[in-house]
């Protein structure tokens, strides 16, 4: 298994976007967002430009995709954290059951600043994103549209 992030300065092509994309869609943890939606948050995470990017954090076997972490870089920091992971996701039939904690580990490792990650109250990634350190911090409201 091999775990590696791609920036906006690796060269991706846009087959491997949309492995990312529909890998992410069919395995995405506590959320169920639209495939539009997820190729914009992995777009920006892969943005070389100033005030944009982030990165996507993949892990492989056999060239196979088991698993991912999006994280977008807010560029807030001070008023809302630097960070926010957006999506990980992993196939819960690979050979690897803790993936999604490793997955969790490198993309603390790989940041600098705060890290939020917006959650239901009863999802079932709290547990784990507390395992490697997250705290429940805030209660936020939407008026949706």
């Amino acid at each position: 298994m091999d775990i590696y992030a791609i920036t906006g300065f690796s060269n991706t092509t846009t087959l491997t976007v949309n492995r990312i994309v529909n890998f992410i869609f069919k395995y995405q943890i506590a959320s169920e967002d639209e495939l539009e939606n997820i190729f914009r948050s992995v777009d920006y995470a892969l943005s070389p430009y100033k005030y944009q990017g982030g990165f996507v954090l993949l892990a492989e076997d056999n060239s196979s995709i088991i698993g991912s972490v999006v994280v977008n870089r807010t560029n807030m920091e001070g008023y809302v954290p630097k960070n926010l992971m957006v999506y990980f996701a992993a196939d819960p039939n690979s050979a690897y059951p803790d993936i999604e904690k490793k997955l969790l580990k490198k993309a603390i490792q790989l940041t600098s600043g705060e890290i939020a990650y917006h959650a239901s109250l009863n999802s079932p990634a709290l547990e784990l994103l507390e395992d490697v350190g997250f705290e429940k911090n805030f209660f936020e409201m939407r008026l949706k549209r």
